[in-house]
């Protein structure tokens, strides 16, 4: 009988480990420190750094709350201004 090659990191996340049994590095873990040093993120990685859906994230841009970049048709957010964006809601909540 052969056993599942999935392991369960504690997280709820599951790993495949690589060909020595070690977790397989995550492309999360790999680009984390480029990621940090990005300052347009997409609309989903926006949603992620707020906490929020894609779907609110888009109409706080809608009503003009978060300012948007428009590269071609996809929409961006300058890391800068969702910093902006919670300093104002803690201000005023």
């Amino acid at each position: 009988m052969r056993r599942n090659a999935r392991h369960e990191t504690g997280t709820g996340v599951s790993q495949t480990p690589n060909s020595i049994g070690r977790p397989a590095r995550t492309a999360d873990s790999q680009s984390t420190a480029r990621d940090q040093s990005r300052r347009l993120l997409t609309l989903k990685e926006a949603a992620a750094y707020l906490a929020l859906s894609t779907w609110t994230v888009r109409e706080l841009a809608g009503k003009g709350r978060l300012p948007a970049v428009r590269l071609t048709r996809r929409l961006h957010f300058d890391r800068r201004d969702l910093d902006r964006l919670i300093e104002h809601a803690k201000d005023s909540g």
